[in-house]
């Protein structure tokens, strides 16, 4: 079963031998975990199938929610689920994917994108429990909540409204303001959102896509990095008798964090490029 985002911390606070949080805040640690996640994906990262519809046009439009944490586009499958699958060439600028075909596609047609996204690992939240902040219109993509606590509600974590049985996702870290959060969900309001309406998150729904190996990289990354920045911040501003221990810090974070990069650097796929029909 994944880590938890608590136990994952819990781990590296281990590693850092700093369980009370006496040398590393939880909120340090917290922001190396965001920029770990980053670093990791760029090696290993989330895989993941997107299917777009076509408009009669070889172009096709990623939406907001598709580039969601994407890295980069690895192939493009058109037409789907034939055997032998059928690749395509492609380009990309900004949000436009155009397959190097020789026909213009009809409408309807189903287009499978394989994706690298950055890694998720969901904190857990403060508060469960909101309402809805206004009467919100079935269709919508975002939802503002009020009456919640403080922090912020995490990408990942799912919610319920009352009166509408749709589970939604959180696809974006959403700061919480004076309790009140402008939520970007997934799918979009399947019925109208009614004014205070209960809003209830779901306790023990914080994702992850990590496997066993990468979560234990992930501790190694962030402790070795933790290292590195305590040591670095403070060496040139004590006494030289004083700094025995932080040039431990830096010396034992570099070479953590060379190991680490060095087993996510053998686990990483060479991305390869392939000419594949236009007919």
């Amino acid at each position: 079963m994944p880590r938890s985002y608590t136990e994952e911390r819990d781990l590296i606070e281990q590693l850092l031998q700093d369980s009370t949080n006496l040398t590393w805040s939880t909120a340090e640690l917290d922001d190396l975990i965001s920029e770990g996640l980053l670093e990791i994906s760029r090696y290993v990262p989330y895989m993941v199938k997107l299917t777009l519809t076509t408009t009669a046009s070889k172009s096709l439009t990623l939406t907001a929610e598709q580039k969601r944490n994407l890295l980069w586009i690895d192939k493009l499958e058109y037409f789907v689920d034939k055997d032998p699958l059928q690749y395509r060439n492609f380009t990309r600028v900004h949000d436009t994917i155009t397959m190097d075909i020789e026909w213009t596609p009809s409408s309807g047609d189903s287009v499978y994108l394989y994706v690298a996204k950055k890694h998720i690992l969901t904190p857990p939240m403060n508060d469960l429990l909101g309402a809805v902040n206004a009467l919100t219109a079935a269709g919508s993509v975002t939802l503002v909540v009020k009456s919640l606590g403080t922090g912020k509600v995490p990408e990942g974590i799912t919610f319920t409204i009352a009166g509408d049985a749709t589970v939604y996702t959180v696809i974006d870290d959403a700061t919480i303001t004076a309790g009140v959060a402008t939520l970007y969900i997934s799918p979009v309001l399947a019925a109208q959102a009614a004014l205070d309406a209960v809003v209830t998150f779901t306790e023990g729904t914080a994702a992850s896509t990590l496997d066993a190996d990468l979560e234990i990289l992930l501790a190694n990354l962030v402790a070795a990095n933790a290292m590195i920045n305590k040591g670095a911040k403070y060496i040139k501003t004590i006494s030289p008798t004083s700094k025995d221990a932080l040039q431990q810090y830096l010396t034992t974070g570099n070479l953590k964090l060379a190991r680490v990069l060095r087993e996510l650097r053998g686990k990483r796929k060479p991305r390869t490029s392939q000419n594949y029909p236009t007919i």
